[in-house]
Formats: C-alpha cells, sequence, structure tokens
C-alpha cells in the first residue's frame, strides 16, 4: 500500500471519529460522496437483475447513507470493506421486495449443484482449481453443460447469496457476504454489552477450530474455499463451524451459554505444553469421529510415546524438563496441520488426531516422530 494511500485512510478514518462525535451534516454529506463511486461500482455488479442501472444506483447510494451513518472506525475494518457489505445487502434486499431476481431452470439448478459439489472434492484431491474437462469427466456431466455452469457463476450470484444452505442436521448456514456483515453487526452490538476483552475471552471458549475458522474468515477475510483447503477439510464444514462459532461467541457474550460442561481456556490445556488436556482431548475426538461418520470424511489418531521422559522426570528439575517439553511441543505443533490436535496423556505420552487424513497419517506420524527423535 503506498503512503498516499496510508494517509487517505488516516484521514478518513479522523473525519469518521469526528462525524460519530458531531453527527455534523456538512461532514456527512462530504463522506457520502467521497465513496459515491464505490456504490455506482456495485450497482453496475447487480445489473443482471434488469432493473434499470439508475435505479440500482440509486438505492447503492441509499446503501452508502446506511454505510456511513452505522460505520464505526474504531473497529479496525476498512470503510470501503463494511461500506461494500452494507452496500449489496441493501440492494439484494430491494431486488427481493421487487421480485426481480434472477431464477436458474430446474435442471441447471441440479447441474450446478453437481459441479460445485465436484469442485470441492477435486480441489481436495488435486490441490488446485479444477478444469471443466476434469469437473465433466468427474460429474458424468457434458462438458458444454459444465462450461456453462461456470460461465454463469457470477449471473446467479445475486439469488444465490441471499440463500442459506442447510447442513445435513437440517441447520442453516449463511453465505459470505451475509455472515460477514451480520458479524460486523454482533461484533458491535457485543462490544456495547462487554467490551473487546470479552470478546477475546469468548473466542478463547470456543473450540479451538470454530476460533480457527472465525479468525481466518472474519478478521483474515479468506473465503471459505481458500479456509478448507488451508485446514484441510471441506467448504461446508467450514461453513458448519461458521454458524456454530458465531452463534456460541453470541451465547457466551449474551450468558445464554450453559454453565454446566463449559470449561475456562486455563482448564482445557496442558499448562506447560498447551496441548488439550486428556479428558477435553478425547471430547474432542469423539465429537469428530462423529462428524467423520456423519459426512464421511477419514478420520486418523496417533500415539506418539517419549520414554526418555522418564528418565528425564527422575534426574532434571522441574524447569529444566518444562523447558524441554516446550520445545517438544513447539517441534510437534509445527511438523503437524491448523486442523490437526495434539492431548497430553499422562507424563510421557501424547495423543495426535489427524482429522480428514487417510493415506497421510502413517507419512505425518512418522515425521513427527522423527522431529521428536532429534530435539533428544
Amino acid at each position: 500500500m503506498s503512503n498516499d494511500s496510508q494517509i487517505d485512510r488516516k484521514a478518513e478514518r479522523e473525519k469518521f471519529r469526528e462525524y460519530r462525535r458531531t453527527r455534523d451534516p456538512k461532514l456527512r454529506e462530504e463522506l457520502i460522496v467521497a465513496n459515491c463511486a464505490l456504490a455506482e461500482r456495485i450497482a453496475r455488479h447487480f445489473a443482471a437483475s434488469g432493473e434499470p442501472l439508475e435505479d440500482l444506483t440509486q438505492e447503492a447510494y441509499i446503501g452508502l447513507i446506511k454505510a456511513v451513518d452505522q460505520f464505526n472506525p474504531d473497529r479496525g475494518v476498512q470503510f470501503n470493506t463494511y461500506a461494500t457489505h452494507v452496500i449489496t445487502g441493501h440492494l439484494r434486499h430491494y431486488l427481493r421486495d421487487l421480485g426481480k431476481l434472477i431464477k436458474e431452470p430446474a435442471w441447471m439448478q441440479e447441474a450446478r449443484y453437481k459441479v460445485n459439489r465436484a469442485i470441492e472434492e477435486l480441489q481436495q484431491k488435486l490441490h488446485r482449481e479444477p478444469t471443466a474437462r476434469e469437473i465433466a469427466k468427474h460429474t458424468g456431466l457434458k462438458l458444454q453443460v459444465v462450461e456453462q455452469v461456470l460461465d454463469t457463476r457470477e449471473l446467479f450470484q445475486v439469488e444465490s447469496l441471499d440463500e442459506p444452505m442447510e447442513t445435513e442436521e437440517g441447520e442453516q448456514i449463511i453465505n459470505g457476504q451475509l455472515e460477514r456483515l451480520a458479524y460486523e453487526e454482533f461484533v458491535e452490538s457485543s462490544a456495547r454489552l462487554e467490551d473487546k476483552i470479552a470478546l477475546e475471552e469468548a473466542l478463547a471458549r470456543l473450540n479451538r477450530l470454530q476460533r480457527k475458522v472465525i479468525e481466518l474468515f472474519f478478521y483474515n477475510e479468506y473465503t471459505k474455499t481458500e479456509i478448507a483447503r488451508i485446514l484441510g477439510i471441506s467448504a461446508n464444514y467450514v461453513g458448519y463451524l461458521l454458524q456454530r462459532g458465531v452463534q456460541n461467541l453470541r451465547d457466551i457474550l449474551t450468558g445464554k451459554a450453559p454453565a454446566k460442561g463449559v470449561a475456562k481456556a486455563a482448564e482445557r490445556f496442558d499448562p506447560v505444553t498447551q496441548f488439550l488436556q486428556e479428558w477435553y482431548f478425547l471430547e474432542q475426538l469423539d465429537l469428530d469421529v462423529r462428524r467423520a461418520l456423519r459426512y464421511q470424511f477419514p478420520m486418523a489418531v496417533g500415539c506418539a510415546i517419549c520414554p526418555q521422559l522418564r528418565s528425564y522426570h527422575r534426574r532434571w528439575r522441574r524447569k529444566r524438563l518444562q523447558t524441554l517439553l516446550r520445545a517438544l511441543a513447539q517441534v510437534t505443533r509445527s511438523n503437524l496441520r491448523e486442523v490437526d490436535y495434539v492431548g497430553r496423556v499422562g507424563k510421557h505420552e501424547f495423543l495426535i488426531a489427524l482429522p480428514h487424513t487417510e493415506r497421510g497419517a502413517r507419512v505425518a506420524m512418522q515425521r513427527v516422530a522423527e522431529r521428536i527423535r532429534e530435539t533428544f
């Protein structure tokens, strides 16, 4: 980012701070005019709806005004990012109310479902975006149909953004832009109820994978597909974790989370290695095994035993032993994926859970074992 851009954004934040403090109508008008181009650009994105561009632009301006009035510059989000979500949401509701959203033919909806599912499966297998020919072979669809689906993805995005998808358990998961907007509004309200410290404490009470997905999606602004690739899980599962994580945060911050069975972060982790305590590891493992059976994905568990630690426990002082254990934990963690997790069992053993891993589990465990031997 250039220095000029940084200066402009800093100046814009200062103007928003002043506007929030004074509600000066002249300053409000200045902020709106400065961002009209953003509203116009988003309006053009919805041109496929068939509505006159002039009408779309007017509605985009209304969304922009709403964004200017609601924006909080101290939340660490750039205004153009926030305004994009607000304007897009406003336009979507406007089009829905008019009943002018584009509807796909039933055969195209079925083909799109097959193509999207194939893309997700092939991404996991190939570790890259699949070609149209590869998708056609995987689904059994004609190449021309696959190409048509891919070519019209953006056209039908207006419709799909407003429709929640459903898990096999019947829980609804809303798509990316709506999720981020809802989360931003949720964070704003929770900040008024508690404060940023309360939010951080609430995040710490989530299970590790929910917390990681929320951080990647809302704070680093990765897409679900990117998060799935990073963590080695499916995009649908990422959506499920987002929905559950945000709901759990809301329950914690509003006092609705059940007290029974909700442990403090300090009680769930071994204080030396920061690995999961045995009871919590087994609890998480049970949940993951259930998910693996439900969603038909592989799951592996390995055990790392360090017999040298027995003699070290007898010969070394506690402080020196803890230093070694921390080094051992760091080595182990650096050779695993983000989605993997480790539990400390007793003094000398560690259990390692490897979700979405089958053939690679043996290789991963061998790599960890080699690094542990090198540590001693």
